[in-house]
Protein backbone atom coordinates (compact mmCIF):
# COMPACT_ATOMS: atom_id res chain seq x y z
CA UNK A 1 0.00 0.00 0.00
CA UNK A 2 1.39 3.35 -1.22
CA UNK A 3 0.59 6.79 -0.37
CA UNK A 4 0.58 8.77 -3.21
CA UNK A 5 1.21 12.63 -2.96
CA UNK A 6 0.93 14.15 -6.49
CA UNK A 7 -0.22 17.81 -8.26
CA UNK A 8 -2.95 18.54 -8.13
CA UNK A 9 -4.47 15.66 -6.38
CA UNK A 10 -5.14 15.10 -2.38
CA UNK A 11 -3.55 11.79 -0.98
CA UNK A 12 -4.28 9.07 -3.13
CA UNK A 13 -3.88 5.36 -1.77
CA UNK A 14 -2.55 2.55 -3.92
CA UNK A 15 -2.45 -1.12 -3.79
CA UNK A 16 0.37 -2.61 -5.48
CA UNK A 17 0.33 -5.91 -4.01
CA UNK A 18 -2.99 -7.99 -4.94
CA UNK A 19 -1.47 -11.49 -3.98
CA UNK A 20 -4.32 -13.53 -6.33
CA UNK A 21 -7.38 -12.08 -7.57
CA UNK A 22 -10.35 -14.36 -8.20
CA UNK A 23 -13.82 -13.67 -9.39
CA UNK A 24 -16.07 -15.34 -7.10
CA UNK A 25 -18.66 -17.80 -8.58
CA UNK A 26 -16.00 -18.23 -11.77
CA UNK A 27 -16.15 -22.06 -11.35
CA UNK A 28 -12.35 -23.63 -10.90
CA UNK A 29 -9.93 -21.74 -8.49
CA UNK A 30 -7.00 -20.38 -10.42
CA UNK A 31 -4.58 -22.08 -9.02
CA UNK A 32 -5.78 -25.17 -7.81
CA UNK A 33 -3.25 -26.91 -5.30
CA UNK A 34 -0.87 -23.99 -5.23
CA UNK A 35 -0.50 -21.27 -2.93
CA UNK A 36 -0.19 -17.98 -4.37
CA UNK A 37 0.04 -14.60 -2.55
CA UNK A 38 2.37 -12.64 -0.10
CA UNK A 39 3.14 -14.83 2.91
CA UNK A 40 2.90 -12.13 5.77
CA UNK A 41 -0.71 -11.07 4.72
CA UNK A 42 -1.64 -14.67 4.22
CA UNK A 43 -4.62 -15.76 5.96
CA UNK A 44 -4.08 -19.84 7.48
CA UNK A 45 -6.70 -21.24 5.12
CA UNK A 46 -4.60 -19.91 2.11
CA UNK A 47 -1.37 -22.44 3.41
CA UNK A 48 -3.97 -25.65 3.46
CA UNK A 49 -5.67 -27.00 0.11
CA UNK A 50 -9.15 -26.02 0.62
CA UNK A 51 -12.05 -23.59 0.12
CA UNK A 52 -11.44 -19.75 0.93
CA UNK A 53 -13.62 -17.01 0.71
CA UNK A 54 -14.15 -13.54 1.61
CA UNK A 55 -12.45 -13.56 4.87
CA UNK A 56 -8.97 -14.18 3.58
CA UNK A 57 -9.60 -10.44 2.89
CA UNK A 58 -10.79 -9.27 5.93
CA UNK A 59 -7.67 -11.10 7.40
CA UNK A 60 -5.14 -9.22 4.99
CA UNK A 61 -6.74 -5.79 5.77
CA UNK A 62 -6.27 -6.91 9.44
CA UNK A 63 -2.90 -7.49 8.80
CA UNK A 64 -1.92 -4.33 7.04
CA UNK A 65 -4.17 -2.51 9.69
CA UNK A 66 -1.58 -4.14 12.27
CA UNK A 67 1.32 -3.58 10.41
CA UNK A 68 0.10 0.22 10.42
CA UNK A 69 -0.47 0.76 14.15
CA UNK A 70 2.27 -1.85 15.70
CA UNK A 71 5.55 -0.97 12.85
CA UNK A 72 6.05 -4.71 11.90
CA UNK A 73 4.19 -7.77 10.57
CA UNK A 74 1.81 -9.44 13.01
CA UNK A 75 3.93 -12.59 12.65
CA UNK A 76 7.94 -12.28 11.90
CA UNK A 77 10.52 -15.59 11.28
CA UNK A 78 13.69 -15.59 10.27
CA UNK A 79 12.74 -17.84 7.38
CA UNK A 80 9.71 -19.31 5.39
CA UNK A 81 8.90 -22.57 7.37
CA UNK A 82 9.14 -20.77 10.43
CA UNK A 83 6.66 -17.82 9.03
CA UNK A 84 4.48 -20.03 7.98
CA UNK A 85 4.31 -22.14 10.96
CA UNK A 86 3.50 -19.44 12.78
CA UNK A 87 0.44 -18.17 10.16
CA UNK A 88 -0.67 -21.83 10.81
CA UNK A 89 0.00 -21.99 14.53
CA UNK A 90 0.55 -18.52 16.61
CA UNK A 91 -2.15 -16.14 17.32
CA UNK A 92 -0.87 -12.82 16.14
CA UNK A 93 0.26 -10.35 19.57
CA UNK A 94 -1.76 -7.96 20.70
CA UNK A 95 -1.34 -4.30 19.39
CA UNK A 96 -1.46 -3.17 23.13
CA UNK A 97 1.20 -5.37 24.57
CA UNK A 98 3.45 -4.52 21.50
CA UNK A 99 2.90 -0.51 21.50
CA UNK A 100 1.74 -0.03 25.16
CA UNK A 101 2.93 3.62 24.91
CA UNK A 102 0.93 3.77 21.94
CA UNK A 103 -2.96 4.49 23.52
CA UNK A 104 -4.49 2.14 21.60
CA UNK A 105 -8.24 0.60 23.20
CA UNK A 106 -9.16 -2.34 23.76
CA UNK A 107 -11.61 -2.13 21.34
CA UNK A 108 -8.65 -1.63 18.61
CA UNK A 109 -6.97 -4.30 19.97
CA UNK A 110 -10.31 -6.52 19.94
CA UNK A 111 -10.90 -5.71 16.33
CA UNK A 112 -7.48 -6.65 14.83
CA UNK A 113 -7.92 -9.78 17.08
CA UNK A 114 -10.93 -10.68 15.43
CA UNK A 115 -9.58 -9.82 11.86
CA UNK A 116 -6.50 -12.06 12.23
CA UNK A 117 -8.47 -14.77 13.87
CA UNK A 118 -7.52 -18.01 12.67
CA UNK A 119 -10.52 -19.63 11.88
CA UNK A 120 -12.44 -17.59 9.03
CA UNK A 121 -15.80 -18.31 11.00
CA UNK A 122 -13.95 -16.14 14.31
CA UNK A 123 -13.57 -13.32 11.67
CA UNK A 124 -16.22 -10.70 10.79
CA UNK A 125 -18.72 -11.90 8.54
CA UNK A 126 -18.05 -9.27 5.98
CA UNK A 127 -16.47 -6.08 4.85
CA UNK A 128 -19.49 -4.24 6.27
CA UNK A 129 -19.08 -5.97 9.87
CA UNK A 130 -15.51 -4.52 9.73
CA UNK A 131 -16.20 -1.55 8.88
CA UNK A 132 -18.88 -1.05 11.01
CA UNK A 133 -16.66 -2.34 14.24
CA UNK A 134 -13.73 -0.16 12.97
CA UNK A 135 -15.69 3.25 12.54
CA UNK A 136 -17.44 2.94 16.66
CA UNK A 137 -13.96 2.53 17.81
CA UNK A 138 -12.94 5.27 20.60
CA UNK A 139 -10.37 6.30 18.22
CA UNK A 140 -12.93 7.17 15.62
CA UNK A 141 -15.37 8.64 18.09
CA UNK A 142 -14.52 12.88 17.30
CA UNK A 143 -13.75 11.92 13.59
CA UNK A 144 -17.12 13.36 11.46
CA UNK A 145 -18.86 11.42 9.39
CA UNK A 146 -17.40 10.83 5.46
CA UNK A 147 -13.94 10.12 4.35
CA UNK A 148 -10.67 10.80 5.82
CA UNK A 149 -9.74 14.52 5.36
CA UNK A 150 -8.59 15.00 2.08
CA UNK A 151 -10.62 12.75 0.27
CA UNK A 152 -13.74 13.63 -1.75
CA UNK A 153 -17.18 12.91 -0.66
Amino acid sequence: VVLEQGAGLNDHVRVLDFGLAKLVGQGTPLTVGLAVGTPSYMAPEQLVEGEVDARVDLYQVGAVLFELLAGRKPFEADDLPELLRKLQQEQAPRLRALRPDAGHSAQLDAVLARALAKAPGDRFPSADAMSAALAALPELSDRKPGPPPGLPR
